[in-house]
């Protein structure tokens, strides 16, 4: 495989942290961030974990962010560190359409991104107090725009239900809750 300038001292970058891990992990002044203060990023259907992602994405000149037909897929900068150029998605501004063909994995040229790994990429979570149909308002938008292969979404007394086990975390329930933009009903979380 051909390396661009970039991509082989990102590369490079990653192979040395590898060979240099023992000692990076015996020296205390290098403590890592507590868990809650990192920013969970969120991967499109069938990435790999992070940590294996950085070793296989080739940051390919955006195969995946193309191939996408939503164009949902973004790539993280350098702020990211090693991670920069590889994907991610903010399901609340731009939804995974949840494609049942998955063109995103399809275009892949590695494996960081699989078939056999594609799971839920996050959870919706309702909150009923900030929901129009607390308010006395009907509204459907979520359950009806919920992808219909999943239906993770489902109305019941005129009131939004999830079925966390369904939900795939894809965010075209909160993209399109009523309430955008003032406080969503509906948040995504990795």
């Amino acid at each position: 495989m051909e390396y661009s300038r970039k991509q082989f001292f990102k590369v490079f970058a990653r192979e040395m942290l590898r060979s240099f891990s023992g000692e990076v992990e015996k020296d205390t002044s290098l403590q890592e961030e507590p868990e809650e203060t990192k920013i969970k990023v969120i991967r499109p259907p069938g990435a790999a974990e992070t940590s294996t992602l950085i070793t296989l994405c080739a940051t390919c000149q955006k195969e995946c962010v193309h191939a996408c037909p939503e164009k949902a897929i973004s790539l993280l900068n350098e702020e990211f560190g090693l991670e920069e150029g590889t994907p991610f998605l903010s399901p609340a501004q731009k939804p995974c359409r949840w494609c049942k063909d998955f063109p995103c994995v399809e275009a892949c040229p590695t494996d960081a991104l699989l078939f056999h790994r594609i799971q839920p990429i996050a959870k919706a979570e309702i909150d009923l107090e900030l929901c129009a149909t607390s308010q006395g308002i009907l509204c459907d938008y979520c359950a009806h725009l919920c992808p219909s292969h999943i239906r993770a979404i489902k109305m019941v007394n005129r009131k939004p239900v999830l079925e966390e086990s369904l939900c795939v975390g894809c965010g075209m329930c909160a993209y399109h809750c009523d309430q955008f933009p003032s406080p969503i009903a509906i948040r995504i979380q990795g």
